[in-house]
């Protein structure tokens, strides 16, 4: 359950939703996020929000981020995923490598965006190596592919490398979903510095950082969740069909029920979540979760569903788009599997 102090950071973030991301979701959508609404993000602390104070962060724990993810993601999963990756993905892991502290301070103030490029949970593997200190290899699925800089996991013959670099080519692409945030092909050939080497066996550390954070890619799946749920329910309400609103048709109300049921313990088990295991569980099933609710939404829409101005069909995009993004359904079972079953699992 959360504390009266959870209680007044969701209220304060949900307000800044309401007032500056919710009439414009659809515009942040098509054009992208602005410098405004990151210099916003900023000075409300979000852009460096599990760091210390001390690291020109917020210092919230990490429930609390679980909820501020939650609580974006109802108006704007671009921006909740925007913030995921500044926080999670490359500021984290450059305070833990202790690391391009001057980096760290020009993300918190809005100045500047990073990305990583990595294929931990994905199902294609990254093509960069390192041999030397020569970088060089290409990736076609970089998020974020115009951030200032890149964390590129690049592997040699006998390790792999979280390298910081520059492409030296990029080419944007308009994906399915997310689109608020770039995607596309970036390449790379550079020579690295010793100080631009942010971790040595990198594989392994990536590796556990990224499933450990399996709960903060739910958090933004319950938020989905959830708004497009409110959306299928007012629209139950305004809509009628021979003469009776849809709500009052017995199996449009049931479904409705039993779906909000599902979000409100899938909220209580985010909170309660405690160990990666855990977290990679409520990964899947928050994801499983967000595609059920935006299919349901798109269902008690009918076809009015499918026109973008709407922004319903926008909820499955985006969900379809996070699960390509945050799993890989077999790698997941494999860690779930060795560690309710035996070390052993998963060998044949």
């Amino acid at each position: 359950m959360a504390s009266e102090e959870q209680k007044l950071l969701v209220s304060m973030i949900e307000q800044f939703a309401k007032e500056e991301l919710e009439n414009v979701a659809q515009k942040i959508e098509k054009e992208g996020i602005s410098k405004d609404i990151r210099k916003r993000l900023a000075e409300l602390g979000l852009l460096a929000a599990t760091l210390p104070q001390s690291e020109n962060g917020a210092g919230i724990d990490r429930s609390s981020f679980s909820l501020v993810l939650m609580t974006i993601a109802k108006y704007s999963a671009s921006v909740a995923y925007f913030i995921y990756l500044q926080n999670t993905l490359v500021n984290e892991i450059l305070f833990k490598a202790q690391k391009r502290k001057e980096e760290i301070a020009k993300i918190a103030s809005g100045e500047s965006t990073g990305t990583l490029v990595h294929d931990i949970n994905f199902n294609f593997p990254l093509e960069i190596y390192i041999k030397g200190h020569e970088l060089y290899g290409a990736n076609n699925f970089v998020i974020l592919p115009d951030a200032d800089f890149h964390l590129v996991l690049a592997r040699s013959e006998k390790t792999s490398y979280l390298v910081m670099a520059n492409p030296v080519k990029i080419e944007k692409k308009k994906p399915l979903g997310f689109r608020a945030i770039s995607f596309g092909f970036a390449s790379y050939k550079q020579t690295i510095e010793e100080d631009r080497i942010i971790l040595k066996d990198a594989d392994n550390l990536l590796k556990s950082h990224i499933f450990d954070t399996s709960d903060q890619i739910a958090a933004i799946a319950i938020g989905m969740s959830e708004s497009a749920l409110e959306k299928a329910i007012e629209y139950s309400k305004e809509r009628k069909a021979f003469e009776s609103y849809l709500y009052e048709f017995q199996p449009i109300s049931a479904v409705l029920s039993d779906m909000k049921g599902r979000i409100e313990e899938m909220k209580k088990a985010l909170m309660l979540s405690e160990d990666t295991k855990d977290r990679i569980l409520l990964k899947l099933n928050a994801l499983e979760l967000a595609r059920s609710a935006s299919r349901l939404a798109l269902q008690i829409y009918g076809g009015y569903g499918y026109l973008e101005d709407l922004g319903i069909e926008r909820y499955y995009r985006d969900s379809m788009y996070l699960t390509m993004l945050s799993s890989n359904y077999i790698k997941d079972i494999e860690i779930i599997s060795k560690n309710i079953i035996s070390p052993d699992a998963f060998k044949i």
